[in-house]
């Protein structure tokens, strides 16, 4: 296995904060505790003085990943999540998380391909956190968790207490998270789901709409009805006119039978947010009409981390030539 420092200091040169964390041998946790540790091979080593808080030690400078490394030179990986790396990570830990996951799959929409890895007992999924805050949350769903502002995640290829490593599924970089995981990202729009099945529970007055909370719409009252949705983001959901109208945008192409057209849909958005915040304030928020990009989506460039096949890296290559 090529050194843990040359991964350590990939993820850096990509934009990732790590700091190291105890890792396993002979079957144990390396800290003191050994075969007693309560979280082995996930929690981070301590130095005097570079080292004595944790997480929030994470850095990319490389003089000193280098140093942490020469004096733990096995030590697993860990990734800072949040703003200081860029990313926001959803954590799916065994049978329940999969689960979770395909239920909201299932009525929210396919989760876009992004970055990510393979963990002990599940998986990692790597989204670009824009800046925004996402604090580290735990147990959002069933065997789900979300590693934001606060949290971290140990990286490949570190090594898990089940003997396995952690390894890279895919290449290539974070993407945005779609707009319904954005909205569970978000407490005050985080859906509810319930055991066993793990389906969203109908909303009350006072609860976050889902569009795929919404009842199938027939022709006739499709305007009526969207209109009185739209009001309800933008009134009571504190929606902007940008996200009330990929709400409804997806709420059109999902529940309406058959769909309204594009300019109709923007023209519900337009009225129902004027009547929410005041008339103007609609036209001047909304995105650019679908013919000043493609199909309407505005590409942002991503500068952010960008993870390459750790099969391609030359840190494996020079593995490769010792092995």
């Amino acid at each position: 296995m090529s050194k843990m420092v040359d991964w350590a200091l990939q993820y850096a040169d990509e934009g990732f904060a790590v700091f190291p964390l105890h890792s396993i041998s002979a079957g144990q946790c390396t800290c003191k505790a050994k075969k007693d540790c309560s979280s082995p091979g996930k929690h981070p080593h301590w130095g005097e003085k570079t080292l004595r808080r944790g997480v929030k030690d994470a850095t990319v400078d490389p003089k000193q990943i280098k140093a942490w490394w020469k004096h733990w030179p096995n030590a697993n990986i860990g990734i800072a999540t949040g703003r200081i790396s860029g990313v926001v990570v959803i954590d799916i830990d065994g049978p329940d998380g999969e689960k979770s996951i395909k239920e909201l799959e299932r009525q929210c929409g396919k989760l876009p391909k992004t970055l990510r890895a393979q963990t002990g007992k599940g998986a990692h999924l790597f989204f670009r956190s824009g800046g925004h805050e996402y604090k580290n949350r735990t147990a959002i769903y069933p065997g789900v968790d979300i590693r934001g502002d606060g949290g971290y995640v140990v990286a490949p290829p570190s090594v898990h207490i089940a003997g396995r490593r952690y390894r890279w599924s895919n290449e290539g970089s974070p993407v945005d998270p779609p707009l319904w995981v954005r909205m569970i990202l978000t407490p005050r729009v985080e859906p509810q789901i319930s055991e066993p099945q793990v389906r969203l529970n109908p909303p009350g007055e006072d609860d976050p709409l889902l569009p795929s909370m919404v009842r199938p719409i027939p022709e006739g009252g499709r305007s009526n009805k969207l209109f009185r949705i739209a009001l309800r983001w933008a009134r009571y959901e504190n929606k902007t006119p940008r996200e009330v109208l990929q709400l409804l945008t997806e709420t059109n192409k999902t529940k309406c039978r058959p769909p309204i057209g594009k300019s109709e849909l923007r023209s519900i958005c337009r009225s129902a947010c004027r009547t929410a915040n005041g008339r103007g304030k609609a036209e001047q928020a909304l995105p650019p009409t679908p013919s000043h990009t493609r199909e309407g989506k505005e590409r942002v460039p991503y500068n952010g981390p960008q993870i390459k096949n750790p099969a391609k890296d030359s840190a494996l290559r020079r593995e490769k030539r010792e092995g």
